[in-house]
């Protein structure tokens, strides 16, 4: 698998990361503590994230199909950046509709700092991954000698 698949296929790990988890901490039998509680911000991270992470996936999946891997490695890097632009202005959009921009602005950097931290854990994740299944490093390295 090359560098550009694995980092496709990580592109959906928002979406599938929560898709997985919310059913188990629905069975979740124990009382609420930190396994509800982060199957809760989850759930809400997909609720309220998912359609402007949805835009920046196709954004960033048309932008990855004329750039090398070490610039796709960079990107990913600094997804969690861009994402935070797109979740504003799609949450200011929405606020601006809704026309309740002016009771809600105050709760935005809240959501800066959950976009951050929820982004930058799965660039963590994704880069974990990377490291331990080394895609592309089967086609890069030379045949061992016999």
């Amino acid at each position: 698998m090359s560098i550009r698949s694995y980092y496709r296929w990580a592109l959906v790990l928002p979406l599938l990361v929560p898709a997985l988890v919310s059913p188990l901490g629905m069975l979740n039998p124990q009382p609420p503590g930190f396994t509800t509680m982060l199957t809760y911000l989850l759930f809400m991270s997909v609720l309220i994230g998912g359609v402007p992470y949805v835009l920046f996936a196709i954004g960033f999946l048309l932008w990855m199909r004329g750039a090398s891997d070490a610039r796709i490695r960079r990107g990913i890097l600094l997804s969690p950046l861009v994402y935070t632009g797109v979740m504003l202005l799609c949450l200011t959009l929405f606020l601006l509709i809704d026309g309740t921009f002016s009771n809600s602005s105050d709760s935005m950097g809240m959501f800066v700092g959950f976009a951050l931290l929820f982004g930058y854990g799965y660039v963590a994740l994704a880069e974990l991954g990377r490291l331990l299944l080394r895609p592309g490093a089967a086609s890069a390295e030379p045949a061992p000698a016999v």
